[in-house]
C-alpha cells in the first residue's frame, strides 16, 4: 500500500515510569518531544529528516489509540475494499495537503471512523481524541 514519506510507529513500553529516561534518550538522538498533545496516553516524538520523517508514539499496552490502530490495520489486511479505498484516499490527500501533514492526517479521520464502526470492529475501544494515523 502506498504511504506518505513519514512513518508512524507505536512503541509499547512496559513501565511508564521509564518515560523520563526514554524521553532523554530519544532527544539525545534527535527526536523532538511533544508530550501527550491530545491527553490520550500517546507520548509523541518526531524527527524531520526531509523528505522523510518519523512520528514515534510511546504508550502502554492497554492504550485505546494503540488498540484502535491495530484494529484498523487488521481491517485493511482483511478487507481489500477498505485497503483500496484507503489507498485512493491517501493519494488524494497527499496531493491536496501539499506537505501539510495535519491536513493529511485529519483528512483520513472520517474513513478511519467508518472502518472502526463497521460490525467486524465493534469490539474496538472508545476512540481517543487526537489522530489515529
Amino acid at each position: 500500500m502506498p504511504a506518505k514519506p513519514k512513518i508512524d510507529i507505536d512503541a509499547v513500553i512496559a513501565n511508564l515510569r521509564r518515560l523520563p529516561e526514554l524521553t532523554a534518550r530519544l532527544r539525545s538522538i534527535g527526536y523532538t518531544f511533544h508530550r501527550d498533545p491530545h491527553a490520550s496516553g500517546l507520548w509523541t516524538f518526531t524527527t524531520d529528516t526531509r523528505p522523510y520523517g518519523t512520528r514515534l508514539y510511546l504508550c502502554s499496552g492497554d492504550n485505546a489509540a494503540h488498540a484502535a490502530r491495530l484494529l484498523f490495520r487488521d481491517q485493511l489486511r482483511e478487507r481489500l475494499d477498505y485497503a483500496e479505498r484507503y489507498e485512493t484516499l491517501k493519494k488524494r490527500l497527499a496531493t491536496d495537503a501539499n506537505g501539510d501533514w495535519d491536513i493529511y492526517t485529519h483528512g483520513k479521520r472520517d474513513f478511519i471512523d467508518e472502518v472502526l464502526a463497521a460490525p467486524a470492529t465493534k469490539k474496538a475501544p472508545p476512540l481517543p481524541a487526537g489522530p489515529l494515523y
